[in-house]
């Protein structure tokens, strides 16, 4: 991904390459490098001024705007895959963006991307990481079972 840190540079990245194949490495950089620019639009609706609202953010954190497209998208769901509207078009800043942003975050496509961008980085299991895990997962059985004393042979 681009040092530029903008939701452009992230979107060619995804295409050159699928963050499927990113290394983990890459992956655990790109986790917390949400773009979060002020994004200067105001829409008038009838008698209403609309307009972006940096807190936003803060009320969506899987929220990120684009400042060439004026768009918003879905960060988690631009990084482990989901609807088009959130990933690569985006989604305008209109009357309904609230009740759009609440309906995506309910949905489940986004609530399984939460999950795997929270867990990112916490714990790596792969090749070499699935004796370790399986090391773990015989302990939890272990201490989750009788209070008796057990013999306990790793080889």
């Amino acid at each position: 991904m681009s040092d530029s840190g903008s939701v452009g540079d992230l979107l060619q990245a995804l295409t050159a390459r699928p963050f499927t194949v990113w290394s983990y490495e890459e992956k655990c950089l790109a986790k917390n490098k949400r773009p979060m620019p002020h994004l200067d639009v105001q829409i008038v609706d009838g008698k209403q001024n609309r307009k972006f609202q940096y807190s936003w953010y803060v009320r969506y954190p899987w929220l990120t705007g684009c400042d060439k497209t004026k768009n918003l998208f879905c960060y988690v769901c631009m990084l482990f895959g989901g609807e088009n509207k959130w990933t690569l078009q985006g989604v305008p800043v209109t009357k309904n963006f609230v009740r759009m942003a609440e309906k995506h975050q309910a949905s489940k496509k986004h609530l399984q991307n939460q999950q795997n961008h929270t867990l990112l980085g916490r714990w790596r299991i792969g090749k070499e990481g699935e004796s370790g895990l399986q090391m773990v997962l015989l302990l939890l059985l272990i201490s989750s079972s009788s209070s008796s004393p057990l013999s306990l042979s790793l080889t």
